[in-house]
């Protein structure tokens, strides 16, 4: 089963050719994206925006988003961790870019 948390950990500012990944995210219904590192919130305004598209609404799924530009990676990933999901999935996948 794949992780329904996620933490993108990069210091390299989101592209368009990052938005097949965060499309990937989007249709696995994860329900945590986290962004850590320099450019972060670019991160995070990119799945917000993936998220708000009129064309992918739907009630059913919502991811809550995060960026960490400050803080230490280890209190990132503890923060995801105690994260509350429904199910026994309580694994949280970091992808490095």
């Amino acid at each position: 089963m794949e992780a329904e948390k996620v933490i993108i950990k990069t210091d390299q500012p989101y592209s368009e050719n990052h938005k097949v990944l965060l499309e990937h995210l989007f249709d696995r219904n994860i329900a945590l994206f986290c962004a850590w590192g320099k450019h972060c919130t670019t991160w995070e305004d990119a799945m917000d925006d993936l998220i708000t598209d009129i064309k992918r609404l739907d009630d059913k799924h919502f991811i809550t988003t995060t960026s960490h530009a400050d803080e230490p990676f280890e209190e990132v990933l503890n923060m995801a961790e105690i994260w509350s999901v429904e199910g026994d999935n309580k694994n949280v996948e970091i992808i490095e870019i």
